[in-house]
């Protein structure tokens, strides 16, 4: 008697166990697919290498003290979190999940020699679980806008092309045949600046999933905000321009070069290209309220609610950061490093 009891216990938890696994394993395999035309990430942060990704009150990063590995912490930086041992970048974010690239090639990590895919697009949950690849081949500037995410694949045929893939790893196809950057804008539209054929402004209807040539010129690294194109213009010694999506008018924010630049709200952060003196410098977009942020050769300016991140050029070691609105306050960002 007992021996049967045993039995029909051991059974119904061995059905048990299997119920919940079943579950779990639908539940894991589900994707969450977006309400609208979500953003993962604004365009100047995918234009500085996407190291930093706000969303709802979180901040998801690349670690610079634990070899860009990905990391998450509060608006204000506390609660650090480590979500996986991936070196990341071009970090986007939903509700539901975080993509990045992924670039695990220089990293020692255990059997790293059985790692095929050392550069691929990744999506993770937000808790940094349930890996998977979206795209197994090499990738860089990846975008998120709605369902899809927007990238520079890399085959040996065509080399680096922008191609669009669904976040559940479906519908993966080229969307241009160039190595272009194509970042968010408003509703289902991208922006991109042509390579190849030419350096016009062009838009990509994520819904239709046409494209149009929107102005001719000479643009680079451009971002649409509040009915005006910000881009460093080719023509007059990429100084930082603004144009009028309406009119057409063009203006200039300054006259500096620029290496590379950044927007959050009515202020600009750029890289004063100056062989003598060089600087991280902000301006209001109507070109007033200049100031110097930072001495030197300065690179990868990402910004979110609180903080304006960057690193020397060329350097990823170690990143900087001051508060993005009020008095310049340059510290090192050092979020230090959690052991798995």
């Amino acid at each position: 008697m007992k021996s049967l009891v045993m039995k029909i216990t051991i059974s119904v938890l061995l059905v048990t166990l299997l119920g919940v696994g079943i579950f779990f394993h639908i539940r894991g395999s589900k994707t969450y697919y977006t309400s609208d035309y979500n953003v993962g990430n604004s365009g100047g942060n995918l234009y500085n290498g996407g190291f930093f990704c706000e969303r709802d009150g979180v901040v998801y990063f690349a670690n610079p003290n634990d070899g860009m590995s990905l990391y998450s912490t509060s608006r204000t930086g506390g609660d650090i979190t480590k979500l996986s041992e991936d070196r990341v970048a071009y970090i986007n974010a939903d509700d539901h999940y975080i993509y990045y690239t992924r670039n695990n090639a220089d990293k020692k990590t255990n059997f790293s020699f059985l790692n095929i895919q050392n550069y691929c697009l990744c999506r993770v949950d937000n808790n940094g679980k349930n890996r998977e690849f979206l795209d197994s081949d090499p990738c860089l500037y990846a975008c998120q806008i709605g369902d899809y995410i927007y990238y520079s694949h890399y085959d040996k045929k065509e080399a680096s092309t922008l191609y669009r893939v669904k976040i559940d790893g479906k519908e993966c196809e080229q969307v241009v045949n160039e190595p272009i950057i194509a970042v968010e804008s408003d509703q289902n539209f991208l922006y991109y600046a042509g390579v190849k054929a030419d350096h016009n402004l062009h838009r990509i209807d994520a819904k239709e999933n046409s494209e149009i040539t929107v102005n001719n010129g000479n643009y680079y690294n451009p971002i649409i905000s509040e009915g005006y194109i910000y881009y460093m213009d080719g023509t007059n010694n990429y100084a930082l321009a603004k144009q009028n999506l309406n009119s057409g008018e063009v203006t200039y924010v300054t006259t500096d070069r620029v290496d590379c630049f950044n927007l959050y709200g009515s202020t600009i952060y750029y890289q004063r290209s100056n062989e003598k003196n060089p600087a991280l410098c902000r301006i209001k977009t109507d070109g007033t309220e200049y100031e110097e942020v930072y001495a030197g050769n300065n690179a990868n300016i990402n910004i979110t609610s609180s903080y304006v991140y960057f690193s020397r050029f060329d350097d990823l070691s170690t990143f900087y950061c001051t508060p993005t609105t009020g008095k310049i306050n340059v510290t090192t960002f050092n979020p230090g490093v959690i052991k798995n």
